[in-house]
């Protein structure tokens, strides 16, 4: 009897300790950029994390956004940047539907973490992987690379590349 109740304590402990560890991993970081679609998992309002710079800070390692600073500078007044589509939605009409987020490596320092989705009725999955770091005790984007429907890797683009 004792030994059962234990077993019993033991399990419902170890499932409140899985859904608190979650809340500190770094998915959460992506889950929240991508928070606009709500339970349907549908996004059409795209967070500006690559253009307002308070968003910059917030969700940008020091290296991104002083690649982004750099891309800024070179950008003639009037021009289009490097940067000329929505990069959380790798469009220029924001539309993920069926976005599923999962972390595919993770290490205290860095960590990968993947959004899967459909984008506009296309059968073809856009998948992105938010390479992460932990930098000044908080996880900040280091780089964004896409695979499926279109190649690229933030980074790239942002150097003119």
């Amino acid at each position: 009897m004792v030994r059962s109740a234990f077993l019993i304590a033991s399990l419902v402990m170890a499932s409140f300790g899985v859904a608190f560890a979650e809340t500190g991993r770094p998915a959460v970081l992506i889950t929240e950029i991508y928070g606009a679609a709500g339970p349907s998992g549908h996004y059409q309002e795209p967070l500006a994390i690559f253009v307002e710079a308070s968003l910059r800070e917030r969700y940008l390692s020091k290296r991104l956004r002083a690649a982004l600073a750099e891309m800024d500078k070179r950008t003639p007044e009037g021009d289009v940047p490097n940067i000329d589509f929505d990069v959380v939605s790798d469009s220029q009409d924001p539309d993920v539907q069926d976005l599923k987020i999962n972390t595919e490596s993770e290490s205290p320092e860095k960590t990968v973490v993947a959004a899967d989705f459909k984008s506009h009725g296309d059968t073809e999955r856009t998948l992105l992987r938010y390479e992460l770091l932990r930098e000044d005790g908080a996880w900040k984007i280091n780089d964004v690379a896409a695979s499926g429907k279109s190649h690229w890797r933030i980074s790239e683009i942002i150097a003119g590349e």
